[in-house]
């Protein structure tokens, strides 16, 4: 073959690697080949005679080896363990853009249909079916998920609750609802939509028959989806992963994608139901069992579906023992629907960084940090939210440049911590009555407290506490505030009705100011502040562009593929 200058084309230079053509994979050759179309497993793997099946490849492929799946495969094998392929590399290559990325799925088709008549009981519009208990690799019971035409049914409490709601499912069982299960099977009861018999009426009912692929360390996968796989347990990776152009669908449970740590990268969740039986986490880093991790997640987008009462999470992890095992964790240029962050359990990160994120209706939960620096987060509330942003920690916590719009229960900015920062910031409430504490600490003391440089706009209600400390003081520091009404802060019992009493009281604000900051379009995401004679160190200093939120899952999936 003739090299680039050869051929009179300049060498390439680095780290330089051509970008595909829209649609396309990355690369062109790989070790072994998988096309669930056209392949056979008596093949020998190659891209002109590729396999069929995932198993069979795994079982020719060596660490270090890469496997190509190609464009519109559909790898529904479920429950494989590829931890012993360390360094392994799963990518789809081909026209994604007309035959669609290659999918990787764990679902079996629902027979076995009983009746009331077979139950002995009235409910007529009712069917059942037996399904197992799954084990995990690490011995968790496993929840399967039954669907009716694509659909995931509801979960209702009691046989009657399904009768009475076409589209429902009921289950009984040993055990609670969130997977620390006895063995056994679920009897699942399903009222599908219309009461129509699953028996004969032409229609699709699935279940979750296994957990996702068990991967090592240092595995690659790109330009591939992942469909359902069972309830709390995904495809989970290693130690040092890297996750690129990667489309997570309708994908549910605590743990859709999650790796010990590494880097995610352009990858896209979307999920249309709500499952009640856990929080949700769809994109995450997980680890019990290891120290000095890192982790990165740059470009990554969740879009959940909005339900009074309900939050799923789309974007974060959790450590299960009572250390910081990640020294440091960035979440940046990231964004969530419907969905918040969460960073949960007893043990996390060392440093946690926030960097240019939009959780749109969504929570972020930010906890046992040693630090943290929240640096221009737009957030907006969810009709029943009960913040924006909540520290779970008491390390040092900085916040500059957040942007947040809508009412919270408790507030838009919770629990900063001893010796925090808020600065250069815009909260605004959206008007209603009754709005809560712009900043509040109802659990940490919020010792030296800095707030400087930042608007509050309660856009013409009427909020409780623009900023409430229990138990702390104000930094002396805290100045070129912009209050659109009477502050009314409370700080270690002392309530400051007016500008001028918060002022004399904690001697602070010398050159803050309480006027109608005249905010251009916080709703729709402009906090650009307009009013003249604010101070000038006052509101927003950047306006970065921020990662957009798909709005269909065609969007969502095309966005995976062409970033």
């Amino acid at each position: 073959m003739l090299t680039r200058q050869q051929r009179g084309m300049p060498a390439l230079q680095g780290n330089h690697r051509p970008r595909p053509r829209p649609g396309m994979g990355r690369r062109t050759g790989f070790d072994f080949h998988i096309n669930t179309v056209i392949g056979s497993d008596s093949n020998d793997g190659s891209r002109e005679a590729p396999f069929a099946t995932l198993a069979h490849t795994i079982a020719q492929a060596a660490p270090n080896q890469s496997i190509g799946i190609a464009a519109g495969s559909n790898i529904n094998e479920g429950g494989l363990d590829l931890r012993s392929l360390n360094g392994l590399t799963l990518e789809g290559y081909g026209d994604f853009a007309t035959s669609g990325l290659p999918i990787i799925r764990s679902e079996a088709a629902m027979t076995g249909w009983q009746t009331s008549a077979d139950r002995g009981d009235a409910f007529t519009n009712v069917y059942s079916i037996d399904l197992p208990i799954f084990a995990a690799p690490d011995s968790q019971r496993l929840v399967p998920f039954t669907a009716e035409n694509g659909t995931v049914h509801d979960w209702v409490d009691s046989v009657a609750n399904a009768n009475a709601a076409a589209g429902s499912f009921h289950v009984t069982t040993n055990g609670d609802q969130q997977g620390e299960l006895t063995a056994g099977t679920w009897t699942f009861f399903v009222h599908p939509v219309g009461g129509t018999d699953p028996r004969s009426d032409n229609k699709t009912y699935t279940y979750t028959n296994a957990a996702g692929p068990v991967f090592g360390n240092d595995i690659t996968l790109q330009y591939l989806e992942f469909g359902r796989q069972l309830h709390r347990n995904g495809c989970r990776l290693g130690l040092n992963a890297t996750v690129r152009n990667v489309f997570l669908n309708q994908v549910h449970g605590c743990h859709s994608l999650y790796a010990a740590s590494g880097l995610y990268e352009d990858v896209f969740g979307w999920q249309d139901f709500v499952d009640r039986r856990s929080e949700h986490i769809g994109l995450e880093f997980y680890v019990d069992d290891a120290r000095g991790l890192t982790g990165i997640m740059r470009r990554c987008v969740f879009v959940g579906v909005e339900v009074e009462n309900y939050l799923m999470y789309g974007i974060g992890g959790h450590a299960q023992t009572n250390a910081h095992l990640y020294d440091s964790i960035t979440i940046e240029d990231c964004a969530t629907r419907f969905a918040g962050i969460n960073t949960t359990a007893t043990g996390w990160a060392g440093a946690m960084t926030l960097d240019r994120v939009h959780v749109d209706r969504g929570e972020v939960r930010l906890q046992q940090h040693t630090t943290s620096l929240v640096r221009d987060l737009w957030g907006e509330a969810a009709s029943d939210s009960e913040h924006i942003l909540r520290f779970y920690n008491f390390g040092t916590n900085v916040v500059t440049g957040m942007r947040a719009y809508g009412d919270c229960d408790f507030g838009q900015l919770r629990e900063i911590g001893d010796n925090g920062q808020v600065t250069r910031s815009v909260l605004c409430a959206d008007g209603d009555p009754g709005t809560a504490f712009m900043i509040q600490g109802s659990v940490a003391n919020n010792t030296n407290l800095l707030v400087d440089g930042v608007i509050f706009d309660d856009q013409g209600g009427d909020w409780n506490r623009v900023i409430s400390i229990g138990s702390g003081t104000l930094n002396a520091a805290s100045d070129n505030n912009v209050y659109s009404a009477n502050p009314k802060a409370s700080i270690n019992g002392t309530v400051s009705a007016t500008l001028a009493n918060l002022q004399a009281n904690e001697n602070t604000d010398a050159n803050s100011v309480q006027v109608d900051p005249q905010l251009a379009d916080p709703a729709n995401g402009d906090f650009t502040a307009e009013a003249s004679g604010l101070p000038a160190d006052s509101g927003l200093e950047r306006f970065p562009t921020y990662t957009a939120i798909p709005t269909t899952v065609a969007a969502a999936r095309a966005q995976a593929i062409a970033a």
